[in-house]
This record gives C-alpha cells, structure tokens and sequence, in this order.
C-alpha cells in the first residue's frame, strides 16, 4: 500500500482574474495497492489506485470567498472503492484461471 500527499501553494484569483484572493494550498492525494497473486499456473502483479485534488478557487455563490473542489471528499469511501477495486482485479484473474 502506498499513500502520498502532494500539498502546493497556488495563487487565486478571481474568475475575470483581476482581484488577486491569496495563496491557498493545493491537496493532491494519491492512494495506490500492489499485490501479487499466484496460481498454479501464472503470477501477475495487480495495481490499483485513485487520485485526487482538493483543489482552491473563487467561491461561486460568494464572490471573492476562496473554495475548494473535493474539500468534502470522505477518504474512508475513497480507501473503500480503492480495495473494492483491487479485490475485484484480483477475482477477475482467478476466474479466468478456472475457465
């Protein structure tokens, strides 16, 4: 398993880009799983990982407030759908090994 944090600092503007709003940080989170499986007659490396950004911008109800995309993102769902993920590439290689 490996997990990475990306954390930027980013100039925000305005949407005309004529007020300059400050600098805000930018969340990049990378999550990625890597395992091996090994049958009788193969072995293969199964990857599976989702990125996203949290990303700051000017606010669209509240001009000159500064937002963010994905801010409420539930990373417990994100880590969820990630070993869903994983788990279902590693039943798809095990089924096409009994057939």
């Amino acid at each position: 398993m490996i997990f990475k944090e990306i954390v930027k600092n980013e100039n925000v503007y305005t949407y005309e880009e004529r007020d300059f709003l400050g600098i805000y940080e930018k969340y990049a989170v990378n999550f990625k799983v890597i395992g091996k499986v090994e049958t009788v007659d193969t072995s293969a490396v199964i990857e599976s990982d989702i990125n996203f950004e949290a990303t700051p911008r000017e606010g669209m109800i509240i001009k000159k407030y500064v937002a963010y995309d994905n801010k409420n993102t539930n990373l417990n769902k994100v880590w969820k759908n990630l070993l869903n993920k994983f788990s279902y590439r590693c039943y798809e290689l095990i089924q096409k090994e009994i057939l």
